[in-house]
């Protein structure tokens, strides 16, 4: 999961699987319904632009992968949720060989059962990589990230204190000088961070609900719509505060813009990792692909370009690069969210975020 704009994360299990089944139709109108047989090609989906480049460059160029699994490699450039949507269409008949994506979405693809678990033996670095940050069904891991990105608390250091909680936001000296993330992007996370923060469950947001309409429409705070719009919101000096990626804030501060980051409690770990999408011939590659993404070398070449923590334990970050580590303590104080509940009441959630939060008949 890279951290670009996705306003089409708000899709509920229903509403996914009816984009999958509108992917299947198109794809067949179009004459490219996905065939049987083995691949000729092995192919990764991800975000393209510069996330997919860094992939590319991280995983396939640097370890020389082509060469040593003596593949031809092709890269499927789309929103992670629109490779999702395809997968399940063709669920069993692969369109990729593996595919990159966060939490929530690699537990849908598990739960519709079109992607298949690591063969453990094959993928000898996932020992590396914290159990906070993984994912596995029945006892079989299927998922890790190859870089984890953190949701935490960024603030200005000039004009603005040292937070020490979300709830700072809800400080009237800082009444319209902060933001929150809209639904459609990350905001459906931070939900549920907050909603746990004030007493609430993934079945309960009633308690996040109320907190977060107080603070939009009496603290007056700015709905952030994407990365970017963030990113502008802090460097204009419009925003004091905002719950912010880790990678991004650090971005910032290289750009001359006085923030930092604070891991406050119910910080959001989510990860970017490959699933093995099921029915793919090449599993030898498929898991040899995963194991080079779980690599600390080759994580700390996403770690440069994009200065998100590599996701390994071993990892030996470079001088300039350790501030973007985060802490052992710090990861294991952040939230634990149910992603399949998450899921289940998306829909029903945005609704309410609509009415209760933004005020919106």
């Amino acid at each position: 999961m890279s951290d670009q704009p996705a306003r089409d994360h708000d899709v509920s299990r229903r509403r996914f699987v009816q984009l999958a089944t509108a992917s299947a139709i198109l794809l067949a109108e179009a004459g490219r319904a996905p065939r049987a047989g083995a691949e000729d090609k092995f192919i990764f989906a991800s975000t393209g632009g510069s996330w997919g480049e860094g992939i590319k460059s991280s995983f396939v160029t640097k370890p020389d992968f082509e060469k040593r699994f003596k593949v031809t490699t092709t890269h499927a450039a789309q929103l992670e949720s629109v490779a999702a949507s395809k997968i399940i269409a063709s669920c069993g008949t692969p369109t990729y060989t593996v595919s990159t994506h966060g939490q929530a979405e690699a537990v849908l693809l598990a739960d519709a059962g079109c992607i298949q678990p690591y063969n453990v033996a094959a993928v000898p670095n996932l020992k590396d990589i914290p159990r906070e940050l993984t994912l596995e069904q029945r006892g079989a891991p299927y998922y890790a990230p190859y870089v984890f990105l953190m949701w935490a608390l960024t603030w200005n250091t000039k004009l603005a204190k040292k937070p020490a909680s979300y709830k700072d936001l809800w400080s009237k000296e800082y009444k319209g000088k902060v933001a929150i993330p809209a639904y459609g992007w990350y905001g459906v996370y931070w939900l549920h961070a907050v909603n746990k923060l004030f007493g609430g469950t993934e079945e309960n947001t009633t308690p996040g609900m109320q907190a977060l309409a107080e603070l939009v429409q009496k603290n007056d705070a700015i709905i952030m719509e994407n990365v970017d719009h963030g990113m502008k919101l802090f460097q204009r000096e419009e925003i004091v505060m905002a719950p912010f990626w880790n990678g991004r804030t650090f971005a910032l501060q290289d750009g001359g813009t006085p923030v930092a980051i604070e891991y406050v409690p119910n910080a959001i770990a989510l990860g970017a990792g490959f699933v093995i999408v099921k029915g793919t011939s090449l599993l030898e590659a498929a898991h040899g692909f995963v194991n080079e993404t779980l690599d600390p070398q080759y994580q700390l070449e996403m770690t440069k370009l994009f200065k998100y923590p590599p996701a390994s334990r071993r990892a030996k970050l470079a001088p300039e690069l350790e501030r973007v580590r985060v802490p052992d303590k710090e990861l294991a104080n952040s939230v634990k969210l149910d992603w399949k509940k998450i899921n289940d009441s998306r829909s029903a959630n945005l609704d309410r975020w609509n009415k209760e939060v933004l005020g919106k008949a």
